[in-house]
């Protein structure tokens, strides 16, 4: 009796699990073809020279990647960014917001400031051309004066902007003084010794941080939408040139940024709206991207020839440099 009622026992099982197999088989390709959904598309870099490399990449909705609050950090970033007001544009299904990204090795490529202060206010053109710039894109924003960074900025022979912002949580360092330091440094003002970076290094910008190196988006998710220039660096040490042209709200971009396959630690912020552009003059590409309002597709976009108070360029290292 024993022994049937085992026997009974495994045949119901047997049956049991061949009834419900093909539910169990639905639901694991279910989940297997939701992972593949979630996953983010392949980033396709077009190499224009060695160490320099251009991709455009859609921007898919982020909003699962950020978390429902955003606590203040004792250093926030979290603030509103004194830029023109916008107005956002009709709800409505439209492709994903483009981002320009433009990869770029410091070990064969200089980091060069150009300041209004030092010189004058002169477009992307004009300044790729006067100094032989492979790419060039916003340095940061700028006070009503239209010459003087929001934050500390400097080179070798020029003081921009002396003050350092306490609010402002993300520099980038380059042109070291002393051999053997990396090239080029985005630090965390959360995370990294920035103090002992900028007496180390000639050229320093600082401007706010969207998220930190914990990969946590440091914005709000409210607040218009506009197109971003941004900078930031991944772990190998490449910067990226970062632009959105099309109007995308902040906290959104930021979580984009980290959701693709790029290996982003800190993004930068540089400029937003009609203001700003990247301009890339490689590998027979010479193209300048420009910045909209949300209200762009009524003619409110920026213009490739606008002179930009502070930009941002690289070109060529030379021999020894």
């Amino acid at each position: 009796m024993w022994v049937f009622m085992r026997r009974y026992a495994l045949f119901a099982f047997f049956c049991c699990f061949v009834a419900l197999s093909p539910g169990l088989a639905h639901a694991a390709s279910g989940s297997a073809a939701e992972a593949v959904a979630q996953a983010p598309p392949p980033v396709l870099w077009q190499d224009l020279e060695p160490g320099l490399a251009l991709a455009q990449i859609p921007l898919q909705e982020a909003r699962p990647f950020l978390e429902p609050k955003t606590p203040a950090l004792p250093v926030s970033d979290n603030a509103t960014i004194p830029a023109p007001a916008l107005t956002p544009g009709p709800v409505e299904s439209s492709p994903p917001p483009m981002l320009i990204a433009l990869r770029i090795d410091p070990e064969r490529y200089t980091l060069t400031l150009h300041m209004a202060s030092s010189d004058q206010p002169r477009s992307l053109p004009d300044l790729a051309a006067r100094h032989h710039l492979s790419a060039a894109i916003n340095a940061s924003m700028y006070l009503p004066d239209k010459r003087t960074s929001t934050g500390h900025m400097r080179n070798a022979t020029h003081v921009n902007n002396p003050r350092v912002v306490e609010k402002f949580g993300a520099f980038l360092v380059t042109q070291p003084k002393v051999p053997g330091l990396p090239r080029a440094l985005l630090l965390d003002r959360a995370e990294d010794d920035w103090q002992t970076a900028l007496e180390r290094y000639s050229l320093v910008i600082q401007n706010y941080r969207l998220n930190n190196v914990q990969g946590k988006v440091l914005w709000s998710s409210e607040g218009p939408p506009h197109s971003i220039a941004a900078l930031s660096q991944n772990k190998a040490g490449q910067l990226f040139f970062l632009l959105c042209p099309d109007p995308v709200q902040p906290a959104l971009f930021a979580a984009a940024l980290l959701h693709l396959p790029l290996g982003l630690r800190t993004v930068m912020y540089l400029e937003g709206g009609s203001q700003a552009a990247l301009l890339v003059k490689a590998g027979g590409v010479e193209q300048v991207w420009v910045g909209r309002h949300a209200s762009g597709l009524w003619g409110t976009s920026g213009r490739p020839d606008a002179a930009l108070p502070n930009v941002l360029g690289i070109r060529p290292r030379a021999v020894g440099e």
